[in-house]
């Protein structure tokens, strides 16, 4: 099982962020891994935003797009932050990546840095309680045009009809005298 955060968690909200995380973080199973890559402090973008003055700025090293979005820059003491204050989540991998992208046409030089991490699911494996008993709906037709009755009973493991694949058939004389359905719950 994986999990992926590519250039998202930078365009929520502060409070949202943490929240995405340990929500994700639950959603993995133990041993499960975590991908995270995003714009790191110190981008050669995040200097642009600078640039142009406080009116993008919303908070400290978060800044909005002229379309509405959000971008944030994140710190490594930031992540580590985010990510394991649940203790949920163990660092496996956590680094900033620096790059100098050249366009050529341009004639230009671009100094990129992104944060990227890896984290596993922390906890053991979890075991799951023994399923309830398969129960079957009983229909018992009538004449044609008059009501039948209907009835939950339950389906013995013993039984013939229960394979080991947990398929739920019975041999039925009449395919209106025995469906089988999941039972409601109650």
């Amino acid at each position: 099982p994986l999990g992926r955060l590519v250039y998202t968690l930078s365009a929520l909200q502060r409070d949202d962020m943490r929240r995405a995380v340990a929500r994700l973080a639950k959603l993995l199973r133990p041993g499960g891994l975590l991908f995270f890559r995003d714009y790191a402090a110190g981008d050669m973008k995040q200097g642009r935003f600078d640039e142009r003055g406080p009116r993008n700025k919303v908070d400290a090293d978060t800044y909005k797009r002229g379309e509405g979005t959000l971008a944030h820059y994140f710190t490594v003491a930031e992540v580590k932050d985010i990510f394991e204050a649940d203790a949920l989540l163990a660092p496996i991998q956590l680094h900033n990546v620096a790059r100098e992208i050249e366009n050529r046409k341009m004639a230009l030089t671009m100094h990129r840095i992104w944060i990227q991490a890896k984290y596993v699911r922390t906890g053991h494996a979890q075991r799951f309680e023994t399923p309830p008993p398969i129960r079957a709906l009983r229909v018992t037709p009538r004449r044609l045009g008059s009501v039948g009755s209907a009835s939950w009973s339950s389906i013995d493991e013993e039984d013939d009809d229960v394979d080991s694949g947990g398929a739920r058939e019975r041999p039925c004389s009449s395919p209106l005298s025995c469906l089988c359905l999941p039972q409601p719950s109650q």
